[in-house]
């Protein structure tokens, strides 16, 4: 089992726009994640707040939870729908 990292976004960041803010720390810093791993990154992730989600997501999508469909709720709430 590999580290699994996943926190909100820390007050500073919030300040920043969106489009310029930096990326996230690495989810998976000691390297090649287990499914169990990703399962737990997910857990953590659907945790956060919504601005902290976002800030996890590229166009939309988890990347980092490859292989772990997000569901239309996950969806619905990065959207802000």
């Amino acid at each position: 089992m590999t580290t699994v990292t996943v926190e909100p976004m820390p007050e500073w960041c919030r300040k920043v726009s969106p489009r310029l803010r930096p990326a996230h720390p690495p989810v998976f810093p000691d390297g090649e994640p287990t499914p169990q791993d990703r399962e737990l990154a997910l857990e953590l992730w659907r945790a956060l707040d919504v601005e902290s989600r976002r800030w996890y997501t590229y166009d939309g999508t988890a990347r980092t939870f490859a292989g772990l469909p997000l569901t239309a709720e996950d969806i619905a709430g990065l959207s802000g729908t």
